[in-house]
């Protein structure tokens, strides 16, 4: 048995087993549904019997009737035909008897035919208390109270308190109560909680009739009693039939109902049944179809019945689970396959923000060191032009102090003439006063020259400094740039070569600068020297100028100052040749001042020479490196 059941499982689907599951479902409500209808037909049947043992009584009882008159059967054909239809119920001698007899005889031979068919027919079981009732009144007490009314008739003609005749009397009474009693229940058991109307019409006429003919058992008062027994029996007769079709159509509709129901219940069940084994089937065959997708190698985005809080739900994220793992493993696999190339792209990506960084700090510190290379270039172009514009003129400057000396010795060797003639010394001690003041203008002008001198070498000194912080700036990059290179390996390689060029110019530019600053410092101090004798020669001359002013005021008075002319002129010799011999200091100053500045001019053309070698390595560098 259980190696039929595992072959079934083995070789047949989900879906095929749930309906064989329901089919199988179908057999115990089939056999219960056989048993419920052979109950309900076991009721029909037992209720169609009783309504044909009524219709036989019914044929039955006019031969009861006629023999209670003392009358034949008469018509027969109603009695055989219900005999031939229900040979069950009575045996063909109890019709046959009735074929001509008469009297009293042919009443007891139907009465004896009634109480057959009535137990033949099971009426004399009725389950109902209505139709009992009123099948107790038809076929037994109704019949006892025409046998008992013909007892009672037949001992009319005996003394009135003989026992037999009150026995008669008092047996029919006791039958005409009891049918009336019978009767009476029926109606209170049914539905109606009463009798029809007419058969209680007709219980009452006999009743009525019987209580006439107990009283007075005549002819007359005897066949009134019996024709209202034969219009009772009809209308309880009747109304029996009409109890056993009800019931028999109450049992058809219930069993209709209730077959009905159980199809509904049975068609309902089958339905969620196969519902179900669908469902199931499909979900299976479903996960089915993506386990071989994913046992292929197939990707799988999506799958269904993941929320499903059984079985199905369990093996959908199993399967759903197994596929995101798959695809971490094509994926991971196809990350593997593309490391070379995103490791080369990275590699250039780095190389190519390395060489921007570099481009954007290395070329800006470049495009810087030309700006200010050409600004001390300008710088020292200007110092030097300066420088020759100051020996120019303090040549000029000696010249105007050679001319004032000679003034002066001319003044001295006049001054023994100067008594001859104020007129003379006056002319001459205007000449001299102009010369003066030449002298105090161009020491003026000498003296500017040199404070913008000054001015110069100060700017120069900061163009200096300026220089030297780009340069320390330069080497700081440059050390960063082989820290850079040697991180980067064998790519960083040559631009570890340029910085190490870079760093070599910085440092060489370094000691340029330092070189030129020192120049520079003692072009500043020569040319503070100068500007402090050029300051001395500018007091010098003014003093001169007003010595001269004085002499030509005091014209009047050259007589008596005569020897004090005689002793100002030696100093103004003594001045002047001093005011020359700085002059000429100046004039020295100032070449070696314009020496400097041509050196400092050379010095900054080569370190912008350099700066343009090194911008040149620096974009080379960067195309060498981008186009790695």
């Amino acid at each position: 048995m259980f190696g039929l059941f595992d072959a079934i499982n083995a070789r047949a689907s989900i879906g095929a087993r749930m309906k064989i599951l329901s089919v199988l479902m179908i057999v115990p409500v089939a056999i219960t549904g056989g048993l419920l209808w052979r109950s309900h037909m076991d009721v029909i049947d037992f209720a169609t019997s009783e309504f044909n043992g009524s219709r036989y009584i019914a044929a039955a009882w006019p031969a009861l009737s006629a023999g209670a008159l003392g009358k034949d059967a008469g018509d027969l054909t109603g009695v055989a035909s219900e005999a031939k239809h229900n040979p069950s119920m009575a045996e063909t001698g109890y019709v046959d008897a009735l074929t001509g007899t008469a009297g009293v005889p042919l009443m007891q031979k139907a009465a004896r035919l009634i109480a057959t068919v009535t137990d033949k027919s099971s009426l004399i079981l009725d389950p109902d208390l209505d139709s009992y009732y009123m099948m107790d009144a038809v076929t037994t007490k109704l019949p006892w109270a025409v046998t008992a009314a013909r007892t009672l008739y037949d001992a009319r003609a005996l003394p009135a308190d003989s026992v037999d005749r009150q026995m008669a009397e008092t047996r029919f009474k006791d039958a005409a109560a009891g049918t009336a009693d019978s009767m009476t229940k029926s109606g209170q058991y049914g539905a109606s909680k009463a009798l029809a109307a007419g058969t209680d019409t007709a219980l009452k006429a006999f009743s009525a009739a019987s209580d006439v003919f107990a009283a007075a058992p005549d002819d007359d008062h005897y066949q009134a009693m019996i024709t209202a027994g034969a219009t009772l029996f009809d209308a309880g007769n009747g109304d029996l039939q009409t109890l056993l079709k009800a019931r028999s159509a109450k049992t058809t509709w219930r069993m209709v109902t209730e077959f009905a129901i159980a199809g509904g219940v049975l068609f309902l069940a089958l339905v969620v049944s196969l519902t179900i084994a669908s469902g199931l089937s499909r979900r299976l065959s479903m996960l089915s179809r993506l386990m071989t997708r994913l046992a292929g190698g197939e990707p799988v985005s999506e799958f269904p019945y993941t929320s499903d809080r059984h079985e199905t739900g369990v093996i959908a994220n199993s399967l759903r689970q197994f596929g995101e793992a798959l695809t971490e493993t094509a994926d991971m696999r196809a990350r593997q396959d593309s490391m070379a190339e995103d490791g080369v792209q990275a590699r250039r990506s780095a190389m190519a923000a390395m060489a921007q960084r570099f481009e954007a700090s290395m070329l800006g510190i470049v495009e810087q060191l030309d700006a200010t290379a050409r600004t001390l270039s300008e710088t020292a172009e200007a110092l030097h032009n300066d420088a020759d514009d100051t020996q120019q003129k303090t040549r000029l400057v000696a010249q105007s102090i050679d001319e004032a000396s000679g003034n002066v010795q001319s003044v001295a060797g006049a001054t023994e003439e100067m008594s001859a003639s104020s007129k003379a010394i006056a002319d001459q001690a205007a000449q001299a006063a102009e010369a003066a003041q030449t002298a105090a203008d161009m020491a003026n002008t000498t003296r500017a020259k040199v404070s913008a001198m000054i001015d110069a070498s100060q700017r120069i000194g900061t163009s200096i400094e300026l220089i030297s912080q780009i340069t320390s700036q330069t080497n700081l990059l440059a050390l960063n740039a082989t820290i850079e290179a040697a991180r980067a390996g064998e790519a960083g390689r040559g631009f570890n070569v340029v910085a190490t060029e870079v760093k070599a110019l910085a440092t060489q530019t370094a000691r340029a600068t330092a070189e030129i600053s020192e120049q520079v410092k003692s072009v500043q101090d020569a040319t503070h020297h100068a500007s402090e004798a050029m300051n001395a020669i500018a007091r010098m001359v003014v003093d001169l100028r007003d010595i001269s002013t004085a002499i030509s005021h005091s014209v009047l008075q050259q007589t008596e100052a005569v020897a004090e002319i005689s002793r100002s002129t030696l100093q103004a010799a003594d001045s002047t040749q001093r005011i020359n011999t700085t002059v000429a200091e100046v004039s020295d100053t100032a070449a070696r001042t314009g020496e400097s500045a041509r050196a400092a001019h050379d010095e900054i053309r080569r370190l912008f020479e350099q700066s343009q070698a090194l911008k040149t390595t620096a974009v080379d560098f960067l195309e060498s490196v981008r186009s790695t």
